[in-house]
């Protein structure tokens, strides 16, 4: 079996002495999809920015392909790890093809213009997003769950070979969503995916890791991690976990005072 693409050895984070990411240790092997679920509060975010290098480790290790990530430049893991935001920074005055482009920046050097095969590249992501139509709309006259779309086709433009996902379903509608998570899934890169809806964590990982307060509670399959007993504990509601009819997948539940959320 090849080594896995990423690994955490007790990787930690500490911010003025608060621990925020408890030491983990987990691997992502080529293809796999894990949903990094938790709730709010619980490390999610703040465990992807260590992975993508933003944040210094306060100990241990993280390897990519067997690498040190702190031995990497930014651009080395610009060129091998692309990240869509929960909150990415407003971009104006330029073109919704504009911003799909600079996806190639880690792999161009200061005058390097556009080949025709980035061309084409940067044509298809914006076809698989939905967003071919609006190649040549100005990035402020999108909307929330186009700006999204957006920016995960300069994910895909950039072309790393592990995405990281910070609630990327966030402010998009139900089709969206699923194709969102389709693509993402149908890429063949190891993807790293900060989810909030549980069903949507169960519909298309491989893999999932649960945290609670910066520690990792449990890591495997779904039907290892989402468990009634699990879920409600970390969520404080109880909760039913059933198959769905149509495909198969765990389905979960939340009741608050007796009545089904």
């Amino acid at each position: 079996m090849p080594p896995a693409l990423l690994r955490l050895n007790q990787a930690a984070l500490v911010i003025d002495g608060q621990p925020i990411v408890a030491p983990v240790s987990f691997s992502a092997n080529k293809g796999d999809f894990i949903g990094i679920i938790g709730p709010n509060g619980a490390g999610k975010s703040s465990l992807l920015k260590l992975i993508n290098g933003t944040q210094p480790l306060s100990s241990g290790d993280i390897l990519l392909q067997q690498r040190p990530l702190s031995k990497l430049t930014a651009r080395q893991r610009a060129c091998k790890i692309a990240s869509v935001s929960q909150v990415s920074p407003p971009v104006f005055a330029l073109t919704v093809y504009q911003v799909a482009a600079m996806g190639l920046l880690p792999h161009k050097g200061w005058f390097d213009g556009n080949t025709s095969e980035d061309e084409q590249q940067i044509k298809l992501a914006l076809s698989q997003l939905g967003l071919q139509h609006k190649a040549q709309a100005l990035v402020e006259t999108l909307s929330g769950g186009e700006l999204q779309r957006l920016y995960l086709a300069r994910a895909l433009v950039q072309q790393a070979e592990l995405l990281l996902l910070d609630e990327p379903t966030n402010h998009l509608d139900v089709l969206y969503q699923h194709q969102i998570l389709q693509l993402s899934r149908g890429l063949g890169k190891t993807v790293l995916a900060c989810l909030h809806d549980l069903n949507l964590a169960s519909r298309y990982c491989d893999k999932i890791a649960l945290l609670h307060q910066g520690q990792l509670l449990a890591f495997g399959s779904p039907e290892q991690v989402l468990t009634a007993e699990q879920l409600g504990s970390v969520f404080q509601l109880p909760c039913e976990v059933n198959l769905h009819p149509v495909h198969g997948k765990l389905q979960i539940t939340f009741f608050a005072g007796g009545s089904m959320l």
